[in-house]
């Protein structure tokens, strides 16, 4: 196949910044999103987080975000906070790729696949806690359709007139991995021509009882000071929206549009009855070695894979991979468990760019390996590719 699946558009709103260069600059410099949220951050502001009492105030919280200048509709209001990160990253995409006339002349051949951990934390809660202290009659229905997983990517259906297929996926912490494979395998039967592949996650409340419960939360997450002495690898909560444009490179280049990178391979591995073999990280490492085919890789980007048994998987593909220059996203943006996307974008951005992370000095970058790494054994891996590299397609 010579007409490979690229990334011709990425749209960001993480905490390291809005927007893919701003993100990967900050990278670069070795910032961090994670923060404390003071009284006058811009998070507060009206019109951006309809949710004033954030959980906790102290996290990866995304940054130059502000709804009203990315999204156009009129129920802006009524729209939960995970919406609205897809909806901004997804005009950034849309404008970075610049595919607005060719999803205003063929709604039916755009697709929009999201991936999401968890879906709208924060309204599902509010709805059932009005429901077990009020009783049945309490349920809101302005609420109730943001509960739905998929109402996020519904939504951006209608904000950019999307008439293809729309589909939500849930892959626990590799969510926005299996959203870009499944988006692949969407350009791999010709049934469409542009995918946006987004991942999204939110604060709640919930989340953090869990991680609170299971001794896991950082403890500056609840105000009390950091704990060095305890060696656990404690997790600082995140949050992220980001979209990526996929399409075939004929038609990026048929209206004069260069793409970030090439998108050579995608695969999800280990699901269903196969789930058990990759709980031991050299199960895990021998399939990606076997879907590598030898490929050398200069950079491996994991997502935050959010315990340590999983962060043992990770260690043993990179080694599988060769031991490439490693960025592992949660100490930038904290634990984003659909941050995959995020990372498959900055992946993209530093093949284009023709470098690394700054620290690393890895020059020029022709293959980025993407880990998503879930509970239940799932891998995710997802291959990058520079332009330059002459590849010959990817496998259908």
């Amino acid at each position: 196949m010579n007409d490979p699946v690229v990334i011709s558009g990425a749209g960001l709103i993480t905490p390291l910044g809005t927007g893919a260069s701003a993100v990967w600059a900050a990278i670069e410099r070795g910032e961090s999103g994670i923060r404390h949220l003071e009284d006058d951050d811009p998070r507060f502001a009206r019109g951006v987080d309809p949710d004033k009492a954030p959980a906790c105030r102290f996290g990866g919280f995304v940054q130059g975000f502000t709804p009203r200048e990315l999204i156009q509709s009129n129920q802006l209001r009524r729209m939960d906070w995970l919406s609205r990160l897809l909806l901004g990253s997804a005009r950034l995409a849309i404008q970075h790729a610049n595919i607005e006339e060719e999803i205003a002349s063929a709604p039916e051949r755009t697709a929009i696949v999201a991936g999401s951990a968890f879906g709208a934390q924060r309204e599902t809660q509010e709805y059932i806690d009005r429901l077990l202290s009020r009783g049945l009659g309490a349920g809101q229905p302005f609420l109730f359709p943001n509960l739905v997983l998929n109402a996020a990517a519904g939504w951006a259906a209608i904000e950019f007139d999307i008439q293809g297929p729309n589909i939500t996926v849930s892959e626990h912490e590799a969510s926005g991995e299996t959203a870009l494979v499944t988006a692949f395998d969407l350009l791999a039967s010709g049934s469409v021509d542009r995918v946006l592949a987004s991942g999204m996650d939110e604060f709640s409340q919930v989340l953090l009882h869990a991680l609170e419960d299971r001794h896991l939360l950082d403890p500056r997450c609840l105000g009390k000071p950091e704990n060095k002495a305890s060696g656990r690898r404690n997790l600082i909560p995140g949050e992220s929206g980001s979209t990526l444009v996929l399409e075939r490179l004929s038609r990026a280049r048929t209206r004069g549009h260069e793409p970030l990178a090439v998108l050579a391979d995608a695969a999800t591995m280990g699901t269903g009855s196969r789930a058990h073999q990759f709980t031991a990280p050299k199960a895990a490492a021998a399939a990606v070695q076997g879907w590598l085919q030898n490929r050398d890789v200069d950079l491996l980007i994991s997502s935050g894979a959010c315990s340590a048994a999983r962060d043992a998987v990770d260690q043993a593909i990179g080694e599988a991979a060769g031991n490439p220059t490693q960025i592992d996203l949660s100490a930038y943006v904290g634990e984003t468990p659909s941050g995959g996307v995020l990372a498959a974008a900055i992946g993209a951005l530093s093949c284009a760019a023709g470098h690394g992370p700054g620290t690393a000095a890895v020059s020029p970058l022709s293959n980025v390996l993407i880990s998503g790494v879930a509970r239940g054994g799932l891998v995710a891996p997802l291959l990058l590719q520079s332009l330059e590299k002459g590849i010959a397609g990817p496998q259908s």
